[in-house]
């Protein structure tokens, strides 16, 4: 894995909130993202009074790991927010999605979708077909 394909992969493992460090940290020598995160683990655990380093890749300066980012690295994606299984965030609320909500006119059960197909509208289980509430 060359320098720009780890710098992608190690997006995952910075602190997009974390304030600039003070210490570094070198991931030059790492063959992946495993043996860099490996890396970072390490050097939390020698420098316990560390809490964050800048992160260094081919002696360019790439973000700061801390410790909360490489707990939340070593997670799984049933453990972590929606995405975070692939290392990607959304950095703000999407504006391009509402939830949908439908109504069934008779009873009032909800149901919701993020989507909107004439083919497959949800149905009440005692009533039929639910109307989009507006």
């Amino acid at each position: 894995m060359d320098h720009d394909e780890l710098a992608f992969e190690l997006t995952g493992l910075l602190d997009r909130w974390a304030p600039t460090a003070a210490e570094t940290i070198d991931l030059s020598g790492a063959a992946s993202y495993d043996a860099a995160q490996l890396d970072v683990d390490y050097y939390f655990r020698e420098h316990p009074g560390v809490d964050a380093a800048t992160v260094i890749l081919a002696g360019v300066s790439i973000g700061v790991v801390s410790r909360r980012s490489l707990a939340r690295s070593q997670g799984t994606a049933a453990d972590s927010n929606v995405g975070t299984g692939e290392r990607l965030e959304l950095t703000v609320d999407s504006t391009q999605y509402r939830l949908l909500v439908f109504v069934c006119p008779d009873c009032g059960t909800q149901d919701h979708r993020i989507f909107y197909d004439p083919r497959d509208l949800p149905r009440c289980a005692g009533h039929g077909e639910m109307a989009l509430r507006r």
